[in-house]
């Protein structure tokens, strides 16, 4: 689905917004031509009225066409500043937070096949073939765009990073969570990292967007039912941005659960063989 980021963050393509304002490429490239370059990534240097506009503009976007990952993404990272630091924060005040912010593990091709290789029932295995079903691979995840390092290191850790840390363990929190990969799943999910995260985006998925995007029925059952057990999930379970996923791979997943305190999805949105392929 569009809640998170599956295509290339590419600079906005065409969306328009409830204020009728078109945005596009060429828009963007001609009003935010000026970068920073932090590492290997080029990071455009907004303005603060800049940042509020595209914010702006990329919440009213992906509200109405959730679709467009690259508005979801924008508005992650525009809006994200505020629990970006606090999550480094709390992954600098542990050792092994510290050493995932030194050594900045990726969910790349070798965690990917690690997981091929591990035993029926582990976490890995679990991840795997949510991943294979639906067609995903974990180097979709696009390179982050709008956040910048450069008041970011040391004590407060790789904002970038954290944020790219983020997407990249959404998928194998629906795999711990027991949530399919529906609008409905998408959205009980965003609520969960809202709760974990704390990003401004993740609350507006989670408490504005099922408002405008859930048919009646399936909106009241989640405002009833789904956002508080979500919200519940999300407070019990340990901190999942500051786990060691790689270790975990070959550990059966029933006893990663226990371990995280984490609590499975009730049963109308848990991943089924027949739950729809609709991205995540």
């Amino acid at each position: 689905t569009s809640l998170v980021w599956r295509q290339p963050a590419q600079a906005l393509l065409r969306a328009r917004t409830s204020h009728g304002c078109v945005l596009s490429a060429q828009c963007f490239a001609s009003t935010y031509t000026t970068s920073t370059t932090s590492g290997d990534d080029t990071t455009p240097a907004l303005t603060p009225l800049q940042r509020a506009r595209l914010s702006l503009q990329a919440a009213a976007g992906a509200l109405a066409d959730p679709s467009r990952a690259d508005l979801v993404a924008a508005l992650g990272e525009t809006t994200g500043d505020f629990a970006l630091r606090a999550m480094a924060r709390r992954l600098n005040n542990t050792p092994h937070g510290r050493g995932i912010l030194e050594t900045q593990p990726l969910f790349d091709d070798a965690f990917y096949d690690a997981c091929a290789r591990a035993p029926p029932s582990t976490l890995g295995a679990a991840y795997h073939t949510f991943m294979t079903k639906r067609g995903f691979h974990p180097s979709e995840r696009p390179a982050v765009r709008y956040v910048s390092n450069d008041d970011a290191r040391g004590a407060a850790g790789d904002l970038k990073y954290v944020m790219l840390r983020y997407r990249q363990v959404h998928d194998i929190w629906h795999v711990l969570f027991g949530l399919n990969t529906t609008v409905f799943g998408e959205l009980v999910l965003k609520a969960i990292e809202a709760r974990q995260t704390g990003l401004p985006m993740c609350y507006m998925s989670a408490f504005v967007a099922p408002a405008a995007r859930l048919p009646r029925a399936q909106r009241e059952r989640f405002y009833a039912v789904y956002l508080p057990w979500a919200w519940r999930a999300g407070n019990t379970c340990v901190d999942l941005m500051a786990v060691d996923y790689n270790e975990a791979v070959e550990k059966p997943l029933e006893d990663v659960r226990r371990e995280w305190r984490i609590s499975v999805a009730p049963a109308q949105v848990a991943i089924t063989p027949s739950s729809p392929s609709s991205g995540s």
